[in-house]
């Protein structure tokens, strides 16, 4: 008789377990890793040109606007030099992404090609202990996972970037105020932890529905002509949309914590933090005058600094 297997999906890791399963993945990622290394470096610019960006309009406010010097040939010359700085970030971000998405999804196709050798080094008492539609689950969709993983990875890398060039450049500005903002983090990473450890268990608790749905569904394919000799094809239908309604209510309960939790907190953390820099550079103000780009300049890197976050 068929023994239900325990999917692998239904129990947490431990931390060095996660550990261990990323430097397997760096191993299956180390034939392309100069594709790697070229994207991740496409980044790095790409972070210091989102850096540079602010700093063109501060320019043009600060030094012509607010003066009333400018003419028509500097107002054309920070347009055209803030159009080729868009022009650039675009190019570099297209080969950013394109160069990192072909070297996860080589690293990707080369897992599931080694777990489909591995397959067949197993033994029968393995594939008549497991249903064929959770062996199906684990080679398509469990390693679709994998390729999200590296997606992930760019994500946190980019906004790691995207957050460091952003608080230097703060930091440029006005080194108080950088400063103030910086007290923000430790909030910034309770939320984010908070959010992960309640999140990863309801992502497990969803990956595991996805393969009980796909075994479910292989079980009735295969079988079909049993199922129809003997009846069973309510049991069956019945089984099958209790499986696929409560894969549903965790997919829902996915979309629920991403709607209330992370976005909006993150979005109020980032008001609050604009208005704190906005109320100490009024304060600023006060006693000496505050240029009008440089505040510009300032919100736009709090912005940034926020914005990978959600």
């Amino acid at each position: 008789m068929m023994q239900k297997p325990q999917s692998e999906w239904a129990k947490s890791m431990t931390f060095k377990e996660q550990l261990k399963v990323i430097k397997r993945l760096f191993v299956y990622a180390k034939p392309f890793r100069n594709t790697f290394i070229v994207a991740i470096l496409f980044a790095m610019a790409l972070a210091t040109i989102n850096a540079f960006l602010p700093r063109i309009l501060q320019t043009l406010i600060d030094r012509y606007l607010t003066n009333q010097t400018a003419t028509v040939q500097i107002i054309l010359f920070f347009a055209m030099l803030y159009l080729l700085g868009t022009i650039l970030k675009a190019v570099i971000w297209f080969f950013q992404w394109y160069l990192y998405s072909s070297a996860s999804l080589r690293s990707y196709q080369n897992i599931r090609v080694k777990l489909f050798e591995k397959l067949h080094t197993l033994g029968m008492r393995y594939f008549d202990q497991t249903p064929a539609g959770s062996i199906v689950s684990r080679v398509s969709n469990d390693t679709e996972t994998l390729f999200e993983f590296w997606h992930v990875f760019l994500t946190v890398l980019t906004g790691i970037l995207a957050v460091i060039s952003s608080f230097v450049a703060m930091f440029q500005i006005n080194q108080q105020i950088a400063t103030g903002i910086l007290f923000f983090l430790p909030i910034l990473g309770f939320v984010i932890w908070y959010y992960q450890r309640f999140s990863s268990r309801v992502y497990r608790q969803m990956r595991e529905k996805l393969s009980q749905l796909n075994t479910k569904l292989n079980e009735s394919i295969s079988g079909m002509q049993i199922i129809q000799q003997f009846r069973q094809e309510k049991r069956f239908v019945k089984e099958f949309e209790k499986t696929n309604d409560e894969y549903l209510a965790t997919r829902y309960a996915m979309i629920k914590m991403n709607s209330l939790l992370l976005g909006p907190i993150i979005s109020l953390l980032y008001t609050f933090a604009l208005g704190f820099a906005l109320t100490a550079f009024g304060i600023n103000a006060l006693s000496s005058p505050v240029e009008v780009g440089l505040i510009y300049a300032f919100a736009t890197y709090v912005q940034a600094f926020f914005n990978p976050m959600t």
